[in-house]
């Protein structure tokens, strides 16, 4: 969220007005008695730099190895660049 708003001009302003937060999705806890949200990619973006050279791959495996270990711990969990959100059971 926060590189995305001090970067608009990588995207359209429609974007740019609509970028989801930690609040948005758990918006849906309203309407779904189970809301499921997974989070990735925070340490992997330092392999962005290296992404057409021999390190990168064997950068990537170890840095999803750690973004697994950090973003188990919620603080830092929402600097992920990548959630998936999961709605289920709607309430009646």
């Amino acid at each position: 969220h926060w590189y995305r708003t001090r970067t608009p001009e990588l995207r359209t302003e429609w974007e740019v007005e609509h970028i989801l937060g930690v609040p948005e999705l758990n918006s849906g806890r309203v309407l779904f008695n189970n809301v499921n949200i997974r989070m990735f990619h925070l340490a992997v973006l330092g392999a962005v730099p290296f992404r057409k050279t021999r390190l990168f791959n064997s950068m990537l495996k170890f840095l999803e190895m750690f973004d697994n270990l950090i973003l188990s711990i919620p603080f830092i969990r929402r600097l992920a660049w990548v959630a998936v959100v999961e709605y289920k059971n709607p309430k009646s």
